[in-house]
């Protein structure tokens, strides 16, 4: 955990812990065949990876797209946290790979993930993704207002 969590990372965090507990993330074991599919690498970039690593990190192919396996793929930090952010995994690949070879490789290793992978899938229930993204909504409602609500006060002392 960071010394120093922002209001945006708060956000993100309550997102995350209301989601999840309508789609929860993939299981230790699921996790661990990421690891074993990728060979312990980036999935964008080819980085070696060590489990258990600050630099290790699994990130979701399509952003806002759910906690499903397939949605998840190894990624190391620089790419998950600095790079890819929210854009679309291929055209993110296109500009880590360094030759269209490369691209092809490393596309084909990450599509052959999602069909293995996609055959674990859980469906979510619609209606309770709904009712997450309301309580998501009215959560960080609150949360804004009170951090104004703060920031206000701390200027008139």
């Amino acid at each position: 955990m960071p010394a120093k969590i922002t209001p945006s990372q708060a956000k993100n965090f309550v997102r995350r812990a209301l989601t999840a507990i309508v789609d929860p993330p993939p299981s230790i074991q699921a996790l661990q065949q990421i690891w074993d599919h990728f060979d312990s690498r980036c999935a964008y970039c080819d980085l070696e990876l060590t489990p258990g690593r600050k630099q290790a990190h699994y990130d979701h192919l399509v952003s806002k797209g759910g906690n499903a396996l397939d949605n998840f793929v190894l990624s190391c930090a620089t790419c998950n946290e600095k790079e890819k952010l929210d854009k679309d995994w291929e055209t993110f690949l296109e500009t880590k790979a360094p030759t269209s070879e490369i691209f092809g490789i490393r596309r084909a290793r990450i599509v052959e993930w999602r069909q293995l992978a996609c055959k674990q899938v859980v469906n979510v229930d619609p209606a309770l993704l709904n009712m997450a993204e309301c309580a998501v909504v009215e959560v960080l409602e609150l949360f804004e207002e009170k951090v104004e609500e703060l920031r206000r006060a701390k200027l008139s002392r």
